[in-house]
């Protein structure tokens, strides 16, 4: 038993992007406080923020459950597709903070979709999937840094990819 390639693809390949997007944020920091005139402390609260919709996102996975998995995952893109615009160009710190927890939001619904069909999906291999789609989320957390670097810090553009 397997699920089809291009969920299986999209899983990593999600994980992937949503953890490279997160690890932007430390890289990030110098350039939010300079443009949004904030303190470190207040620069903080937007990877709080994120994580406060990551996990209201998860709570309210089980809303979700009777719509079909393609209309499921079609919200959670469209859901962080617009938080990330929303935080690319965020002219005040309360709007750049909503949209973190707004895209954040998409990301619990994804990551609770995707583990729940891997952990279903590939019968007795699902362990072994399931560890390789989180290593995908590792791989991810070392390639936002970099990604951040290529733009001198600046966090608009990588922020809207």
């Amino acid at each position: 038993m397997s699920l089809p390639k291009m969920i299986t693809l999209n899983g990593f390949v999600g994980f992937t992007l949503i953890a490279a997007l997160v690890a932007m944020f430390g890289p990030s920091f110098p350039s939010l406080q300079e443009h949004f005139a904030i303190s470190e402390a207040q620069v903080g609260l937007s990877l709080t923020a994120h994580f406060i919709g990551t996990f209201a996102g998860t709570l309210s996975a089980a809303f979700f459950r009777r719509w079909t998995l393609r209309s499921r995952l079609l919200t959670c893109s469209v859901i962080f597709v617009l938080g990330s615009f929303i935080i690319a160009f965020a002219p005040l710190w309360w709007i750049f903070l909503a949209g973190t927890a707004f895209r954040g939001f998409g990301a619990g619904l994804y990551f609770t979709d995707i583990n729940a069909l891997f952990a279903k999906g590939f019968g007795r291999r699902s362990a072994a999937i399931l560890g390789l789609v989180n290593a995908a989320y590792g791989a991810g957390s070392f390639f936002g840094p970099l990604i951040i670097g290529l733009f001198s810090g600046d966090y608009r553009f990588p922020f809207m990819l």
